[in-house]
């Protein structure tokens, strides 16, 4: 590295570098802008209302300087570009101004680097970075390629600066509302995330018209968009695109990214559609030819809580098959999914060993429950954890070991510890104890196929909820995603008819899930490929319990439990048909109804 004379603002902007016409470093532009001091210790808002804001989102974090990025003009964009490495000497590195060269090719335009710095320009280091625009009628594609000689390329950012104010949109469930304005302490959205959705993003700025910010990738890779505020009033945009963990090394290229002006989400949206049935090959739900043909016929699920993380039993088998005779009374079973959750005892505890228990009835009467759902021409669906599993439990330590997840970045460890929920209500947030295991590995990924094959194999269960699932860790060594379409996999090989949903979802595993729990995100717009149920955390019409969930309470909002997903749910905990049972034939009464219109 050599160090660089200290360059002030005034000898920075004058330097030759900056001279170029395509390229320059404007004065109110820093790459890393702070909230206004004022308002610096506002929180984001929750978002309007909804009954599982109980998330909340990230706060982003700042340099305290002005990191002279040089501003590259691409077809009427302004960019800047750092590259993060990883490994010992983990940084941020910029483009050095000095060393930046503008050519015009048969595409489009290229800039190249042929050295990098630290922050502030202060530092050289032995790299490159080329950046590639191409135009393509109202969007703009760029694509950069940084090669470090020492240490990995972990990802790249594209920061867009001076874009007008507007309001950011999103494909994704979030606790802040939906084109809303960039709040004062800047959002951070992410893709793959919990929250589900597509690496789409929007920038509203006349009315619902705008700028988009599309990845054109179909890879779980992770994607990442901050939008904030300038000090002048626009909105500053960081597309950040990460690198598959397992192949990090000295040079990454991105894909491509898509700035679509004078458009809509809507559009947007319908483009990524159209890139995963052209790229992807996925089909629309109509026309899928893995999801089992009496998963068409689904109008209602009805969500059986079992045994909570304290032993207190909500329903045992004996209370579930009632609960399914008394809801197939109404309603042709045909169109009833029974989800059963807790199942297997111990909520959470028995994660990693889900058998029937004989507090809750035993083998026997478990296998009642199937065969009481499927005389009434019913479906069942047990819920599993999708990566904790308690030790302690059969064979753990055979499986668990090597299991677990080789974090991102520069750690070489991940816990064994899992979930922080505070189960004992101790309020120390350490309860739970399980280990948190990667789908993708070998033998967590095994045991969790082999004790669904055997729950349906002995006792007709007709589909398997995981729970957490899918999992969107960078892993360096077992990609959980690939793990999971492992899963559904080899169980739809032993059993061609079965049903398989996670709690959450992403755009691209509608390709092999058929269902997921998060709620609406924009206009409903994965619909197209998937289907949506209500979480456990939406509480049932009696008391708003959240039964086995670790939440407990939640104002029962009828509305927003019918239209936020794609099939009515109806949950039953003890009390919900002894004190409700006018709530719950509201709900199957509106299941009919949706049958009705087709």
């Amino acid at each position: 590295m050599t160090e660089l004379p200290r360059t002030t603002r005034r000898s920075f902007l004058s330097s030759a570098a900056v001279a170029y016409s395509a390229f320059h470093v404007p004065a109110p532009i820093a790459a890393q802008q702070l909230p206004p001091p004022n308002q610096a210790d506002k929180w984001v808002e929750p978002g309007p209302e909804f009954q599982m804001d109980f998330w909340c989102l990230p706060r982003v974090q700042f340099w305290g300087f002005d990191n002279q990025d040089p501003v590259l003009k691409l077809y009427g964009l302004e960019v800047s570009v750092q590259i993060i490495s990883t490994g010992p000497e983990e940084n941020t590195y910029s483009l050095h101004a000095g060393s930046l060269e503008r050519s015009e090719v048969t595409d489009g335009i290229v800039f190249r680097a042929s050295q990098l710095t630290t922050a502030g320009q202060q530092v050289l280091i032995p790299g490159s970075c080329d950046v590639h625009a191409t135009r393509r009628g109202d969007r703009v594609v760029i694509t950069a390629k940084a090669r470090l000689e020492r240490g990995l390329v972990r990802a790249i950012k594209l920061v867009l600066h001076r874009l007008p104010a507007g309001r950011v949109g999103f494909t994704s469930w979030e606790s802040v509302p939906n084109l809303a304005p960039v709040p004062v302490e800047s959002l951070a959205l992410a893709y793959p995330t919990y929250q589900a959705g597509a690496p789409v993003w929007f920038l509203a700025t006349d009315g619902d018209r705008g700028v988009s910010f599309s990845s054109l990738d179909i890879t779980p890779r992770p994607r990442r968009f901050v939008a904030s505020r300038e000090a002048e009033g626009g909105t500053r945009i960081e597309l950040i695109m990460e690198e598959d963990a397992r192949v990090w090394k000295e040079s990454f290229t991105t894909p491509e990214w898509e700035i679509a002006s004078n458009t809509t989400l809507d559009v947007a949206i319908a483009n990524r559609v159209q890139l995963l049935e052209q790229k992807a090959g996925m089909l629309a739900w109509e026309r899928r030819t893995d999801v089992p043909a009496w998963v068409h016929d689904i109008g209602l699920v009805v969500c059986l809580h079992g045994m909570h993380w304290s032993g207190y039993v909500f329903q045992d088998y004996g209370a579930m098959r009632a609960s399914i005779e008394w809801v197939t009374d109404r309603i042709p079973g045909k169109h009833v999914l029974f989800f059963l959750a807790g199942w297997e005892g111990r909520y959470y505890r028995c994660y990693g060993n889900s058998v029937p228990v004989p507090r809750m009835g035993g083998d026997q009467g478990f296998r009642a429950i199937m065969d009481t759902a499927h005389r009434k021409g019913a479906h069942v669906m047990a819920m599993y954890a999708g990566n904790a599993a308690m030790p302690g439990t059969p064979h753990f330590n055979e499986y668990a070991p090597d299991s677990k997840f080789q974090a991102n970045g520069n750690l070489s460890w991940t816990p064994m510890r899992g979930y922080t929920v505070d189960w004992a209500t101790v309020r120390g947030g350490d309860t739970n104890g399980s280990a948190w295991l990667n789908p993708g590995a070998p033998g967590w990924r095994q045991h969790l196929t082999d004790q669904v094959h055997a729950t349906a194999e002995t006792f007709g269960i007709d589909g398997a909820f995981f729970d957490t699932q899918p999992n969107t860790e960078n892993d360096r060594v077992n990609p959980p995603i690939e793990g999971l379409r492992k899963i559904v996999s080899d169980l739809r090989a032993g059993h061609p008819d079965f049903m398989i949903a996670t709690e959450s979802w992403l755009d691209t595993t509608f390709s092999f899930l058929h269902a997921g729990q998060i709620p609406a995100p924009y206009k409903n717009w994965c619909s197209h490929f998937g289907r949506r149920f209500a979480h456990l955390a939406m509480g049932e019409p009696s008391r708003g319990s959240t039964g086995v969930h670790e939440a407990g309470y939640c104002a029962y909002n009828f509305e927003q439990v019918m239209t936020a997903f794609d099939w009515p749910t109806l949950a039953l905990v003890d009390t919900t048909l002894r004190d409700a049972p006018e709530k719950a034939e509201r709900v199957i009464a509106y299941a009919r109804s949706r049958l009705v219109k087709g």
